[in-house]
C-alpha cells in the first residue's frame, strides 16, 4: 500500500504583508466628503452643491470616492460667510 507519510508543516505569518485596501488609503491624500462635511459643519449635499457650482474642487480615488485637499474645510466656511452676500 504505497500511501504518503504525513507531512508536518508550519506557517509562519509573514509581518510585511498588507491587504491592497491598507495599501490603497495608506497613500491617499486629502479627507473624505463626510470629513470635510463634519469638520465645516455643513452637509454633504452642501459640498456636492459648491462643486456642481465650481466654488470647491475635489479629486477621486481609483474607487470614485471624493478626496478634497487640506485647505477644503477653510474654503467650505469662506463660501459659509459668504453666500448671504450672494
Amino acid at each position: 500500500m504505497g500511501g504518503f507519510a504525513p507531512v508536518s508543516a508550519t506557517l509562519k505569518p509573514d509581518a510585511n504583508v498588507r491587504c491592497k485596501r491598507d495599501v490603497e488609503s495608506s497613500q491617499e491624500v486629502g479627507m473624505r466628503i463626510g470629513e470635510v462635511a463634519a469638520k465645516a459643519g455643513v452637509s454633504v449635499r452642501s459640498l456636492r452643491y459648491y462643486e456642481q457650482q465650481d466654488l470647491l474642487h475635489s479629486s477621486r480615488n481609483p474607487g470614485g470616492q471624493r478626496r478634497y485637499p487640506d485647505g477644503a474645510v477653510e474654503r467650505v466656511r469662506l463660501i459659509q460667510q459668504l453666500y448671504p452676500w450672494a
